[in-house]
């Protein structure tokens, strides 16, 4: 397939990725079936994307799609004092938590290289982090 362009959100974290590819019994034997695993993160629009993705794989007469699940858009609490914060298009199950209230995303560690194979965690920054969440509680608590 040709790249083909997603509708940008605004937020520079947009993107689309390949993250597996897979298929055949061998490396020098063609394929008979193969998959792709792919995600798209964007911080809006998700029916339009879905769209445009399903119209470039209808192209393709030998080619399916199948949107196994996706991350509704959400805006999270994100103004506290002593925390700083930037605008991500990152999946996350917040939206499952149920109840009327604020939600918040807060870790320790730095997402760029969270659930990855790079991922590390400092033990200073967990140990930041215990303040900074009780920090939070509190002040969710008002």
């Amino acid at each position: 397939m040709k790249p083909f362009r997603i509708p940008a959100s605004g937020q520079e974290r947009d993107a689309a990725a390949s993250q597996r590819i897979e298929g055949g019994v061998g490396y020098n034997i063609l394929a008979a079936e193969a998959k792709a695993l792919c995600s798209i993160r964007v911080a809006k629009d998700i029916e339009g994307i879905k769209k445009t993705v399903k119209e470039v794989i209808d192209k393709h007469s030998d080619v399916d799609v199948d949107f196994k699940f996706q991350y509704p858009e959400m805006v999270l609490q994100w103004e506290f004092e002593g925390f700083e914060a930037e605008p991500m298009a990152y999946g996350t199950d917040i939206p499952r938590l149920r109840g009327d209230h604020k939600k918040v995303l807060y870790g320790p560690g730095s997402i760029r290289v969270a659930h990855g194979k790079d991922e590390y965690i400092l033990v200073s920054e967990i140990m930041e982090s215990i303040e900074k969440n009780k920090q939070l509680i509190l002040e969710l608590l008002k």
